[in-house]
């Protein structure tokens, strides 16, 4: 008996062809990247479970939260990187590690999860071929999506994004003919929608999407859709505890009253709107905290024109077509809106990264113009691949803003002058380069925007650094003690504040400075010898 052979429809072949290319082509760039002082060191360089990869390193991840972030397929995934490029590298232990292996797994995640969406465009119903790839293209090419794919310790947002479009993949096949009632794949999707988790609390809004496009939802009495969701309901009752355990938005909460944080939202919505429309200027830190937002009176009136336009796409008939497109680009994002605090609202309550699964939304909504105006002529498809050749124009810029740490940071700063965190950033890069009276301007503005952040100790250590090593040594050592004065449990500061006070004569403070360093961190070897240093000077007989 003949077996059929299994065949991939050409379609998918040309659509796997062209999307692969298209990112391939944008991101390539990517490759020559270094590390980011953008979390990178936490995330993976000085990450101490992943350097060196170990067991034991690989089960903490499983069993307690890193960084306050329990999200331990993300780590894993960077544990296999890890040791794949070491592996590649065939370099010592001790070497430093290579971003290149990292920023290629980030460009084939971010190519699968754009073939992923192309069949989910084409199970909701978007059947025009060049239609579709057109859509999955826009998915792939906009500008809002560079920062989750340049970013590498945004992969986190990338593993997550392609395990949820697995679900919804799996879980609409489910109520597809026999498969309907299988307990098998309804099994893989609840599967696929815990490694999501796993990978990035965000993807909590999955179910929701599911339940939206399964077709069952509206066909079937509300008492079995019901019991349809009990599994999907524990899972993400379990992802929220999970996640407020584990990142505590501690001072956050206090920030915006539950009856304020609808405007946070709206304003929050209004702000992605503008950046798909028009992505022109595009950060890592937009400053739209909940104070800044609510004491903003244009906040309310965006807030205002938001719910306005979805009362219109809910309510007027012409445009249910419109419906499912803007469901999908705003359930995405319900975790992230401010309707629950988070901790990266003490920095911003947007950010690129947390719109890339939402970024299917708008990809049906061009698919379908993209299908209406094909049907009136080829002109349309001229239309739609020249505002793609306009998006692919525009990422190539922002792919070129994340070339090094300085380049992301002072692109923020353009964007948004008061980022703390950029003004801190791009100060630590001109002390790392010895430029130091660059680094004491960004040191001061950084203290000048924010003298209330958690990190103004870093400021006021690395400016006192900066001041340090331009022999200015009055101004470093009121600065040390600032630092000092927040920041009491540093052992590198309490070592550097002692070679300062050794400088000046005080062999007895940098004596005590020297010993606080070595009781912080026994293995801290420079400051032990500093120690003994010091206390041979201080032995010496006093000269006649």
């Amino acid at each position: 008996m003949k077996l059929a052979r299994m065949t991939v429809p050409r379609a998918a072949v040309v659509a796997a062809v062209v999307l692969t290319a298209v990112v391939a082509a944008l991101f390539a760039p990517t490759l020559a990247y270094p590390w980011l002082a953008w979390d990178d060191g936490i995330n993976v360089t000085r990450n101490p479970g992943l350097n060196p990869v170990t067991w034991d390193g690989l089960a903490g991840f499983w069993l307690q939260p890193y960084e306050q972030l329990y999200i331990p397929v993300s780590y894993s995934f960077f544990a296999a990187e890890t040791v794949a490029s070491r592996l590649l590298s065939g370099g010592p232990a001790d070497e430093p590690l290579s971003p290149v292996l990292f920023h290629a797994c980030s460009i084939a995640l971010h190519a699968i999860a754009g073939l992923l969406v192309w069949r989910l465009l084409g199970r909701i119903g978007l059947d025009d071929r060049a239609a579709r790839l057109c859509a999955a293209a826009l998915f792939l090419c906009h500008p809002l999506q560079v920062e989750a794919v340049a970013w590498i310790s945004d992969q986190r947002g990338l593993l997550a994004a392609v395990f949820s479009l697995a679900a919804l993949d799996v879980g609409l096949h489910a109520g597809d003919g026999a498969a309907r009632t299988s307990p098998w794949r309804t099994a893989l999707a609840l599967g696929c929608f815990g490694l999501a988790t796993l990978s990035k609390p965000q993807a909590v809004s999955v179910p929701l999407l599911l339940f939206l496009l399964d077709g069952r939802t509206w066909r079937e009495p509300a008492s079995r859709t019901a019991v349809r969701a009990i599994p999907w309901g524990l899972a993400i009752t379990a992802v929220l505890a999970a996640t407020t355990v584990a990142q505590p938005a501690a001072g956050v909460a206090e920030r915006a009253a539950p009856w304020l944080r609808p405007v946070v939202a709206g304003d929050a919505l209004f702000h992605y709107a503008l950046s798909l429309i028009a992505p022109l200027r595009l950060a890592i830190d937009y400053g739209r905290i909940p104070d800044v937002v609510l004491a903003d009176p244009w906040s309310y009136g965006r807030a205002a024109v938001v719910v306005a336009g979805l009362v219109a796409v809910a309510g007027a008939p012409g445009l249910d077509r419109w419906r499912l497109p803007l469901a999908l680009a705003i359930v995405p994002l319900l975790p992230v809106l401010g309707f629950l605090p988070f901790a990266f609202q003490g920095i911003s309550t947007v950010a690129d990264r947390y719109a890339y699964l939402a970024m299917v939304g708008p990809a049906l909504a061009f698919g379908r113009l993209a299908s209406r105006s094909a049907r009136v002529g080829r002109w349309g498809l001229v239309v739609a691949v020249t505002c793609l050749a306009a998006c692919c124009v525009m990422t190539h810029r922002q792919v070129q803003t994340w070339s090094s740490s300085a380049a992301v940071f002072s692109r923020a700063i353009e964007v948004n002058p008061r980022s703390f965190v950029a003004r801190l950033g791009l100060a630590g890069e001109m002390l790392r380069a010895e430029r130091y009276a660059e680094a004491i301007v960004h040191f001061d503005a950084a203290i000048a925007v924010d003298s209330q952040s958690r990190d103004l100790p870093k400021a006021y250590y690395g400016r006192a650094l900066a001041l340090h090593r331009s022999q200015n040594l009055q101004a470093a050592g009121r600065d040390y003690v600032r630092a000092l004065n927040f920041d009491r449990g540093n052992a590198d500061l309490r070592n550097d504040y002692g070679i300062l006070l050794a400088q000046q004569g005080m062999a007895a403070e940098a004596a005590e400075q020297f010993e606080a360093a070595v009781r912080l961190r026994p293995e801290f070897t420079e400051a032990a010898q500093n120690l003994r240093a010091a206390r041979a000077i201080l032995a010496e007989p006093p000269a006649k």
